[in-house]
């Protein structure tokens, strides 16, 4: 099959269960291609399993969700999206509106069972198919829609999901039972600040129409621990050390993690020690610098130096983090929701 106009050579179909669209890695063989061909109905979103793969390790599944080309133009033409756009062009507020409502985005966490015995995920990846920006598309998500024969005149979101067996021998594939369980979505709320303990804010949550009100029980300077930062892998970079620590009470109270606060500015960019005279950023590579200067509550905390401890029922929330001491933040609310129920379907190989 063609994949593009530059290249004519067709791209071998193997899966594997170590690997992704784009290759794999190891010594394991390809899996044997079993066609299922089911489709269903996930609340008016159209979704096919074409085919899973009998791998020595486990099960590796295709699902497909099939937008119609109007859907993506209507998106496109709102956020003024390009093929040449990416999402360092937009604040992280904006950048978590456009993810809400982009129809080429599922946000789920598949489960299966195999003749009735649940199979442990191992992990997904996932593509798209833009209808609209067909040229940036990449060669690998038109080899995965000629293969299928899946039309390109439609948007398609193509997820790969990777089970483990159950058993210790590869089982006889018989019945399956896929059940797709929504994650929420981050959708951006109303900004905020506060100056002191006792400072309250009240915002209305989107779905349940609630007024609930933020309480401050705390809120001071916070600077990274030095002596952290000194080992590998963040020894050759300065980073950003200085932010607010607010911690927080809502009341009437909410699910875990369906609200969360965060700074509406982003962190400085850290800055290798071989340019800090030059005034260069130069960024590190990979997720260490993320998981440091990451914003709410979680690896950040772990840093705080000479900080009481954590006011009781209160959360955390941690400010971006800036090389000069800061005093004032804008802060915001994050709802997380999900759009939609889980759905489970069962079908055959």
């Amino acid at each position: 099959m063609n994949v593009n106009a530059q290249n004519t050579e067709a791209i071998p179909w193997k899966v594997y269960f170590y690997g992704g669209f784009w290759g794999h890695h190891g010594r394991d063989h390809a899996g044997t291609e079993i066609p299922v061909n089911h489709t269903f109905d996930w609340e008016g979103e159209e979704w096919f399993v074409p085919a899973v793969y009998a791998c020595g390790q486990g099960l590796v599944m295709d699902l497909f969700c099939k937008v119609s080309k109007e859907d993506v133009e209507v998106f496109a033409h709102k956020w003024n999206l390009s093929p040449e756009s990416r999402s360092d062009d937009f604040d992280q507020e904006l950048v978590e509106n456009i993810e809400a409502e982009n129809p080429l985005n599922s946000h789920f966490r598949p489960s299966l069972m195999l003749n009735g015995k649940e199979l442990p995920l191992l992990h997904t990846c996932g593509m798209a198919w833009n209808p609209v920006f067909p040229e940036g598309n990449d060669p690998e998500t038109k080899a995965v829609l000629a293969h299928y024969g899946f039309a390109p005149s439609f948007g398609w979101n193509i997820c790969r999901a990777y089970f483990s067996w159950a058993t210790k021998k590869k089982p006889r594939i018989k019945c399956l039972q896929l059940t797709l369980n929504p994650l929420a979505v981050p959708v951006p709320g109303p900004h905020f600040t506060v100056q002191k303990p006792g400072d309250s804010f009240s915002f209305t949550h989107p779905i349940t129409g609630t007024t609930h009100t933020l309480t401050v029980q705390s809120l001071e300077p916070l600077e990274l621990d030095e002596k952290a930062l000194e080992s590998e892998p963040f020894g050759e970079w300065l980073f950003p050390s200085h932010g607010l620590a607010l911690y927080y009470k809502i009341s009437p109270g909410l699910p875990d993690r369906a609200v969360t606060v965060t700074d509406c500015v982003s962190s400085d960019a850290p800055i290798h020690k071989g340019h800090a005279s030059s005034g260069f950023e130069a960024r590190p590579s990979g997720c260490a610098a993320i998981g440091i200067i990451g914003g709410a509550d979680g690896p950040t905390s772990i840093f705080l130096a000479g900080k009481e401890t954590q006011p009781k029922g209160g959360v955390l929330a941690c400010s971006a983090l800036h090389f000069q001491p800061v005093s004032r933040v804008e802060w915001r609310i994050v709802f997380h929701e999900k759009r939609k129920g889980s759905i489970t379907t069962l079908f055959s190989a």
